[in-house]
């Protein structure tokens, strides 16, 4: 199984999209996101392009809580 590590995103979508994108080209299963993803709603959009599962935790940066939960 291929396994991805991302973490500190912190609103860089442009970074993220390769990341996913590159973990696709790969055939990458799980994603592990470490925390300090940033704004649920674009980085949330972005990862849901990703082909396999996805597993979170939340960061030190992670301010809207309740809406990257609700994601």
């Amino acid at each position: 199984m291929k396994i991805v590590i991302l973490g500190d995103s912190h609103d860089h979508y442009e970074n993220l999209q390769k990341a996913v994108d590159r973990a696709n080209e790969l055939n990458c299963e799980l994603m592990l996101h470490t925390g300090d993803l940033g704004a649920p709603g674009n980085c949330i959009d972005i990862l849901e392009n990703f082909k396999g599962d996805i597993k979170m935790i939340l960061g030190n940066n992670d301010h809207e809580i309740v809406g990257l939960m609700r994601k």
